[in-house]
């Protein structure tokens, strides 16, 4: 999914060249960023090392990070924004951001005590060109409009570079918001890391689902027959859920709660039970809004739940 236009040469590790095409631009415009309560990016991240003295040497590593639409707020200059939290790198962990209905700019509430606003990207930008960060003013350029495959489907996308040193890029991809960012330093013997990008891997967006969710990987193995899972109540939950578990016989029962690197949160029940129904309760009284995982394993069976913790 590494895909930027060709105007701009970069590493083939990095991008893959895709023809360019332009499409009529209206009100869809919108699609470029969708902004409900609960959506969700996952984001595969990849970051570069050179190194020695002659840069003869690199290491390539990856991790997942994600970020998540928490709830609306009415902030003091009278618009309503939603909360955006995230653990990605180089970003804000919170950040408050609405889509202005009439001009389909994006606009981010600012973090210090004016109670403004400002800039914070265009979506009816067409290639060539530029608007500007308003603090502290930064150049963004849309560079092109074309198609990428994304999970399997061909949606329009647009691609921007930001003027900052070094560089960065990123593209927007219609009913999927942010798709791709990239970050190149162009010393390469900077003995940090030089070079990071992100692809998205997993998107929830108006309770659809995109892509398939990294760091829990035995979703849906369970004993057909042996044991359910039911979806937590309620969900999304504030801070309290009950998950439901029946077992047709007894068996060791290990139930745990994740978080989206994979993390165990807790454990709720690791023992033996008889056949029955079981109801546990999990109280996320001490942790962030966002997406968690519920894992139940019994006896060979594993089956997975997504949890939506919203304040």
């Amino acid at each position: 999914m590494r895909a930027f236009h060709r105007t701009y040469v970069f590493p083939v590790l990095f991008c893959q060249l895709i023809s360019g095409q332009v499409f009529s631009q209206t009100d869809s415009a919108f699609g470029f960023f969708p902004l409900h309560s609960g959506d969700q990016h996952q984001f595969n991240y990849h970051y570069v090392y050179t190194y020695g003295a002659a840069c003869e040497s690199s290491a390539v590593h990856s991790t997942y990070h994600w970020e998540h639409v928490g709830y609306d707020t009415l902030m003091a200059n009278g618009h309503v924004y939603n909360l955006i939290q995230s653990n990605l790198p180089f970003e804000p962990t919170e950040r408050y951001l609405r889509v202005d209905t009439l001009t389909a700019n994006v606009y981010e509430y600012s973090r210090d005590t004016s109670h403004t606003e400002y800039l914070f990207d265009s979506l009816r930008a067409t290639p060539g060109s530029t608007f500007f960060r308003e603090q502290p003013g930064i150049p963004v350029t849309c560079v092109s409009y074309d198609t990428m495959n994304i999970f399997g489907v061909s949606r329009m996308t647009k691609h921007f570079v930001i003027g900052l040193v070094p560089a960065q890029y990123y593209s927007l991809s219609y009913g999927l918001g942010r798709t791709q960012h990239l970050i190149l330093d162009q010393d390469a013997c900077l003995p940090v890391v030089n070079n990071y990008w992100l692809d998205l891997k997993y998107a929830q967006i108006d309770n659809e689902e995109y892509g398939l969710v990294a760091g829990i990987t035995d979703e849906n193995r369970a004993s057909v027959g042996s044991f359910r899972l039911e979806q937590n109540y309620p969900n999304p939950f504030n801070p309290t859920t009950t998950i439901e578990v029946s077992l047709s016989k007894a068996c060791p029962v290990t139930l745990r709660i994740f978080n989206t690197l994979g993390e165990i949160i807790t454990t709720l029940v690791s023992r033996e039970l008889a056949a029955g129904i079981y109801k546990f309760e999990w109280n996320a009284a001490s942790m962030p809004s966002g997406l968690y995982f519920c894992r139940v394993q019994a006896g060979s069976g594993i089956e997975t739940r997504k949890l939506m913790l919203l304040r």
